[in-house]
């Protein structure tokens, strides 16, 4: 009885709340041509100034409406389907930040969209002729992050440099640089891959959206280049057909006007300036606030430099697909 008694005092000030249950009917969207950017970064930024600029570089035919969402992300509603369409198919940056684009569908909330993929055009190079087809280039695409489209319009696109395949990355994830094929079950292959429109890229933890002085990792002394990630993996657009003209031309940061070209030696790094027959057209990025990835395009490597750090290439978190190709 007394330990009833105890049982019913601890119960006397407990109070069960139901969950009410409501039912609400949606109406029909006005439009669902709307997306949300986010800005790849943990700085602060003016989102006005980030409003104003990249609606000047996407350059619509149609009204854009906007709404700051966070301190780093908005969404931009499209009256002209064109225009969004142009925005969600290409890569775009923003002061030397990655922007991630995804689509608002009238039937989700804000908490259920995923602003953590980008797309990417990346070059994989190396491949046989006869195997650079549609499927190695989704066996690829699908080993970096998910295959969406590869840059294979005709059968002269074969008999290119590099393979060049559209893919989703996950921002949030270490950038794969490498990958071993396997011709046929025979030969293997080691090769690098590359990536345009590569911003700001951490090459101590190998994710994007900040460098190695404002990485959350352990840092070693002597900060060490995880799974192979150096400056080879950027390739930069050399184009004029830029949305916005007015732009100045692209200086890496950290460095002077003229890039510097890093020379793989062993497990060091070594730079050295170019002469204007390697650099093709010096000086020549047209890149600022924003850019796109529009085609046609020509590439080069262009790269970061960090003169108070040693790099020095590190395997230990080093994972490396293999994959095979008939």
């Amino acid at each position: 009885m007394d330990k009833l008694l105890d049982i019913n005092a601890l119960t006397d000030n407990l109070h069960i709340y139901c969950t009410p249950s409501i039912d609400i009917i949606p109406e029909k969207a006005e439009n669902d041509t709307t997306l949300i950017a986010r800005v790849v970064t943990k700085k602060i930024i003016n989102m006005n100034a980030f409003k104003a600029t990249i609606i000047k570089a996407w350059n619509p035919n149609g009204k854009v409406s906007s709404n700051i969402l966070t301190n780093n992300s908005v969404a931009f509603i499209f009256e002209e389907e064109k225009d969004y369409e142009k925005v969600m198919n290409q890569t775009w940056t923003f002061r030397d930040h990655n922007i991630v684009t995804a689509s608002w569908l009238p039937d989700k909330a804000l908490d259920e969209i995923d602003l953590n993929t980008t797309p990417f055009w990346v070059h994989a190079s190396g491949i046989p002729v006869n195997c650079i087809t549609t499927m190695t280039a989704i066996v690829i695409g699908d080993s970096v992050g998910k295959f969406i489209k590869a840059d294979l319009n005709s059968a002269n696109q074969r008999w290119k440099k590099a393979l060049r395949i559209q893919v989703s990355v996950d921002v949030r994830k270490l950038l794969l640089s490498n990958m071993v094929l396997s011709v046929n079950g025979r030969t293997r292959i080691l090769k690098e891959l590359r990536y345009e429109r590569l911003t700001k890229i951490c090459y101590n933890c190998g994710k994007l959206g900040h460098k190695i002085p404002n990485c959350e990792e352990e840092i070693e002394e002597k900060i060490k280049v995880t799974a192979n990630l150096g400056p080879w993996l950027w390739l930069k657009v050399e184009n004029t057909h830029i949305p916005n003209p007015k732009f100045n031309a692209y200086k890496p940061p950290g460095i002077g006007s003229t890039p510097i070209n890093f020379n793989r030696t062993g497990d060091n790094f070594s730079g050295q300036r170019p002469s204007n027959d390697d650099m093709g057209f010096p000086n020549s990025h047209i890149k600022d606030c924003c850019e796109s990835s529009v085609e046609p395009m020509h590439l080069r490597a262009s790269t970061l430099h960090y003169p108070k750090y040693h790099l020095q290439t590190h395997g230990a978190h080093c994972h490396i697909p293999i994959l095979s190709i008939f």
